[in-house]
């Protein structure tokens, strides 16, 4: 009997290794036709007699016989299908499955994947690999039924993926594999463990094949997501490696669902190191920018103290005269391309603004010689500039000695003590992160 043919191969199954085999070396993308589509469909049959077999079914009366169309649309109800119960009675009545029950069952379990022991996997396999089909997809499956259904199959699917940069819903198409499933949930979390634990190992193309690739999947899920930019943001490789940090600094301001945390510190819910880790490096870039493209020179070494200090802001902003946009148009427009921010002043102002928000006190640089360094508590700062990212006139709104705490000439023997002891006395010293 067939029953008892499959289950014999089903002993087999359970013994042999489930690693993948490589693929091979011909394989290219080009040569995904899945059933004369590009894509097969894996959307269960609309047919109305789902509803009556699934209700006979969770009836649980002993002897209850069963239509091959019933049971044909049971296979796509993952609860029902993924049960032995279900494998036993659909092979007891039908012996050899069709290959849309095939497709049904396969769905059913990588729906279900992150809830099933072993042993119900080990049963699919069986199930697939028994199977006399002459359909494409189904006489694909057992080709490489590993990658398809072992117990090792998400793993080995993302050492693929991983090993030959494709991209990872690539392979998808090419084992014809159905979507939106814990299979594929659990295949993204092997392939993010697998690159997140080689960090220090990554080549510049792995580097390019997680910003690039990997991380910016529309299937990927945003927990997934978060948990992995976390631990991106966080890894002391990420500071060790410039390459690494720049492209994930390019990721994270360019994702819709992220940003500057700045200017969307919403969307970084639940994230609250990281946000402040991407905080104080941007706050480190606007610096680099204000204080080594705007200015230059740098008569007073302004560059070199204001980044002792980028870990302790909170938030900053770059605001740009018509100057300085003209002057460095390709510049800008290459850092805003990549998700950066600034702000240009509504007048013909000659002069730019750098403002720097440490929580306790802001200070308000600007670009111009003879031009002192500003001092503001929130409140008062509040009283010049109403919402700290609204429009601004010009550097000269900036300056309202009547509302500042105090101000700083750039002398070059004692500017930078006269700074460092305003700072101080709002609790911003070096060496103490906030």
């Amino acid at each position: 009997m067939a029953f008892e043919l499959i289950f014999k191969k089903l002993e087999v199954l359970s013994s042999i290794s489930l690693s993948a085999p490589h693929l091979s070396s011909k394989f290219t993308l080009s040569q995904v036709e899945i059933d004369g589509k590009n894509r097969v469909s894996f959307s269960p049959p609309k047919d109305p007699i789902s509803d009556v077999a699934r209700r006979k079914w969770l009836a649980g009366k002993p002897g209850t016989s069963f239509s091959v169309r019933e049971l044909s649309a049971l296979t796509w109800e993952p609860e029902i299908a993924t049960s032995q119960a279900f494998l036993d009675k659909l092979l007891l009545e039908v012996g050899a499955p069709s290959a849309r029950m095939l497709k049904g069952l396969l769905n059913s379990h990588h729906v279900s994947w992150k809830k099933l022991n072993g042993q119900r996997i080990v049963s699919l396999a069986a199930v697939l690999s028994s199977s006399a089909s002459v359909n494409r997809t189904v006489q694909h499956w057992r080709r490489h039924i590993s990658l398809i259904a072992s117990v090792g199959a998400p793993r080995a699917l993302a050492e693929q993926a991983l090993s030959r940069h494709v991209g990872p819903d690539k392979l998808f198409d090419y084992y014809r594999i159905p979507v939106n499933s814990g299979f594929e949930r659990e295949y993204y979390d092997c392939l993010l463990d697998k690159l997140l634990g080689q960090q220090r190992r990554l080549t510049e193309s792995d580097k390019d094949y997680l910003f690039n690739v990997v991380l910016r999947l529309k299937r990927l899920d945003i927990s997934l997501l978060k948990s992995a930019l976390s631990q991106l943001i966080l890894s002391p490789w990420v500071e060790e490696d410039p390459k690494a940090k720049e492209l994930l600094i390019r990721f994270v301001l360019t994702h819709p669902d992220f940003g500057d945390p700045r200017l969307h510190p919403q969307r970084w819910e639940g994230l609250l190191d990281a946000r402040l880790k991407v905080t104080q490096w941007l706050s480190a870039a606007d610096i680099t920018l204000f204080f080594d493209l705007i200015i230059r020179p740098d008569p007073h070494s302004r560059a070199a103290f204001w980044k002792d200090y980028a870990p302790h802001v909170v938030r900053s902003r770059v605001l740009l005269s018509p100057k300085s946009r003209a002057e460095y148009r390709t510049e800008l427009e290459e850092l805003e391309a990549d998700g950066r921010h600034f702000c240009d002043f509504t007048t013909k102002a000659k002069t730019s603004a750098f403002v720097m928000d440490f929580g306790t006190l802001i200070a308000v640089e600007f670009s111009e010689v003879n031009n002192a360094l500003y001092f503001y508590t929130p409140e008062t700062f509040r009283t010049v500039l109403k919402n700290f990212w609204g429009a601004v006139r010009s550097a000269q709104d900036l300056k309202a000695t009547s509302h500042a705490i105090g101000w700083v000439r750039h002398s070059p023997d004692k500017w930078q003590a006269e700074a460092r002891r305003a700072l101080s006395q709002h609790g911003i010293r070096l060496g103490q992160r906030r």
